[in-house]
């Protein structure tokens, strides 16, 4: 059995999974009363809860004070059990997804207009196979979210930047069938450290070098060919 808890797997043995799926079963029947806070600032109700609305809906909330600040009130949260603490904290999971989601669109617009600029003005016989993007003002905490929107608009492995304490740091997303952590490996020397799975990748990058994206784009053309 794999659990998956978006966007990782988790392998389950069977003593595992069978001892999943009863505590599952007792969550359900018995839940923590902070969750029924988190449900009904949603908008749901818990009989009627899907995985949809945990994917989509109240796994945003409570990742987005992580994303903006600071995460320990996720878990202040999440292990509270003082009825009116945890409608407190609730209320500033669901203030800071608002300001979240107001970032991220914000973001999201300056970057496809950024990429749509500089596709209006490539030369005709150029071919731009990646997208690499960097803008100060950005805030860290949502460029994964921006990363996987462009690969989504545009089909092309994406990596989007800020400037953190004096260097570059960002995220980026791949399409089916491009190791896009295979790829970064060819130009190492261009990063300062970085984590990644398959088609998911978190990096840095030393300030002085924040504007040598054209290496990382031609490794991206010529591992991107060959998947064409």
């Amino acid at each position: 059995m794999l659990l998956q808890l978006p966007p990782i797997w988790f392998p389950f043995s069977e003593k595992t999974e069978s001892s999943f799926i009863s505590a599952s079963g007792k969550l359900l029947k018995n839940p923590a009363r902070v969750f029924e806070t988190l449900i009904r600032n949603a908008g749901f109700r818990f009989d009627k809860i899907n995985t949809s609305n945990v994917v989509f809906s109240l796994g945003p909330r409570i990742n987005a004070v992580g994303r903006l600040g600071d995460a320990t009130r996720a878990v202040e949260f999440l292990t509270c059990d003082n009825l009116a603490k945890a409608e407190s904290l609730a209320g500033v999971l669901e203030s800071e997804n608002t300001n979240r989601k107001k970032i991220d669109t914000e973001i999201y617009l300056q970057a496809q207009d950024t990429y749509d600029d500089y596709q209006d003005n490539l030369a005709a016989d150029c071919d731009d196979v990646a997208i690499v993007l960097h803008n100060a003002d950005w805030h860290p905490g949502v460029l994964g979210i921006i990363a996987s929107r462009m690969v989504e608009k545009y089909y092309k492995p994406s990596i989007i930047l800020t400037t953190f304490n004096g260097h570059a740091k960002g995220s980026a997303r791949s399409v089916n069938n491009f190791n896009i952590y295979e790829a970064l490996k060819q130009c190492a020397s261009e990063f300062t450290r970085s984590c990644a799975v398959r088609r998911t990748l978190s990096c840095g990058r030393s300030g002085n070098r924040i504007r040598k994206n054209r290496r990382i784009q031609k490794v991206f053309q010529q591992d991107c060919k060959k998947h064409h």
